[in-house]
């Protein structure tokens, strides 16, 4: 009807980005971000604030999609996405993030360690692979796949994660076909000027080495970390020897010192032995119906799958049954497999130090080493950053630190507001989802704006943060 006015409500997601601008002012992150770039261009900090915010919300980036939400015009303003920001200079942002990751990263560590007092005392570090939806290059290799993947190409990346914060302290990024070893020399390079003196680093197995353990001690640092059983430490495998240790959870421990001088503690565990016996039992079972898979696409005249060819165009790939499994059950050749990998060490690990801990306090301190476990799973699961599709080694280092921020985001907004840091990085978005802000059109144009559906996380980590001021464009926002 002519002369009456037409309303139109549009509602926002708006806690992710809310608490982007929060923890982004916190670390004073913008003058850094800015700084990766010449004066002339849109805002890089407005524009990585925006797909952090994004890519948590949507649980995955996508320029594509984010474009779109560009097309609107009060969505962009709200999303601080510069006007002049088309997709070019967003995939430009992404690659100046992930060349610059490392300059962004110190100042990050200097702000917490400077503003904040995290002790970095105590860390875990981890590494983990991501598959890459694409061909291999230079530096996305072929490697093993913790993503259980071996047909994908793939990067690794490690995170040290401080132990009384659980905040991710750093980030490294190398070709796919690195191990655990020489990439833990990548994160120390990384860390080491920040941390105090004496400061400890609990890592697995798959860095250990002389090197590493030789670099630590040699530069004041401590470290605990679990090594493989080797000839040499088989005979202590008897627990009626003299010497073994009953723990409080009915782990038993035996001492003694390795080849190095460091001390090494050999475990027994009986909850673990079933847990070994059990995998072993998972993998056979895996493995039956992946070669009953294979044999149907034999007979069947069927090309095998990828992951079951060599890539090199000289070698044929020709597969059969193991003769000693041929014509058993399925029950009875999974057993044969499983008593073929018993070695005798099942239930025993042990783990090396140069710290003056006991036994038991070393167990404790090694199996909070779970922490950095938790946070690849944050990564993977509550922010999305697997597959990756990129060929452009900053542009794919660059989605990576973007997923890195999102996670630095979660933990810090986690170690400001205490009441939450038992949620997971899934659990804490979902809730942020909630939060929107309502915008009031008439006729076209914007009359008003009301948050809504507030939560009572929202409300604890915006108590947290009243000592903090918002950013200025937020600010015009709130108008």
């Amino acid at each position: 009807m002519e002369g009456v006015a037409r309303f139109e409500n549009k509602n926002v997601p708006i806690g992710t980005q809310w608490l982007v601008d929060k923890v982004f002012d916190a670390l004073m992150l913008d003058d850094c971000l800015d700084g990766t770039k010449r004066v002339q261009g849109p805002s890089t900090a407005a524009i990585i604030r925006c797909l952090v915010a994004y890519g948590m919300q949507s649980n995955g980036l996508s320029v594509l999609e984010l474009n779109e939400v560009g097309n609107d015009r009060g969505l962009r303003e709200f999303y601080g996405l510069p006007r002049e920001a088309d997709s070019n200079q967003i995939y430009r942002a992404i690659k100046r993030l992930g060349r610059k990751r490392h300059e962004i990263m110190r100042h990050i560590l200097r702000v917490l360690r400077n503003r904040y007092r995290i002790p970095m005392d105590c860390l875990f570090v981890d590494w983990s692979t991501s598959y890459i939806d694409g061909k291999a290059t230079l530096n996305i290799r072929f490697g093993h796949s913790k993503d259980h993947r071996p047909d994908m190409p793939q990067v690794a990346y490690g995170i040290a994660l401080d132990k009384a914060t659980g905040i991710p302290l750093g980030l490294t990024v190398r070709r796919g076909n690195i191990n655990d070893n020489p990439h833990f020399r990548t994160m120390f390079g990384l860390l080491r000027g920040f941390l105090p003196k004496g400061a400890e680093f609990v890592f697995d197995a798959g860095a250990n080495g002389k090197i590493n353990k030789t670099m630590l001690n040699d530069n004041g640092f401590h470290f605990l970390t679990r090594v493989n059983i080797n000839t040499s430490d088989m005979k202590y495998l008897e627990l009626n020897r003299p010497g073994w240790l009953y723990l409080l959870d009915g782990t038993f421990a035996f001492r003694f010192q390795g080849n190095l001088g460091y001390d090494k503690t050999l475990y027994y565990s009986e909850k673990r032995r079933e847990e070994t016996f059990q995998n072993y039992r998972r993998k056979a079972e895996h493995d039956y119906d992946e070669m009953m898979e294979i044999m149907k696409s034999q007979t069947e005249g069927k090309g095998l799958r990828k992951k079951y060819r060599n890539s090199n165009y000289y070698v044929d790939t020709t597969l059969q049954v193991k003769p000693e499994f041929e014509g058993m059950t399925r029950e009875d050749a999974i057993l044969a497999a499983v008593e073929s990998r018993k070695t005798g060490t099942e239930g025993y690990f042990i783990l090396i130090s140069n710290m003056k801990l006991n036994e038991q306090q070393t167990l404790d301190l090694y199996r909070e080493r779970h922490k950095s476990e938790d946070g690849f799973k944050d990564l993977k699961s509550g922010l999305r950053i697997r597959p990756l599709r990129s060929k452009n080694w900053y542009a794919l280092t660059g989605r990576i630190m973007l997923a890195y921020l999102g996670l630095m985001v979660l933990y810090f907004a986690k170690f400001m507001t205490p009441s939450i840091r038992n949620h997971t990085a899934e659990t804490l978005i979902n809730r942020l989802r909630e939060f929107s802000l309502t915008v009031l059109y008439e006729d076209g144009s914007e009359k008003g704006r009301f948050y809504c559906n507030s939560n009572p996380i929202v409300d604890a980590i915006d108590e947290s943060f009243q000592g903090i001021p918002l950013c200025k464009r937020k600010d015009s926002i709130d108008k």
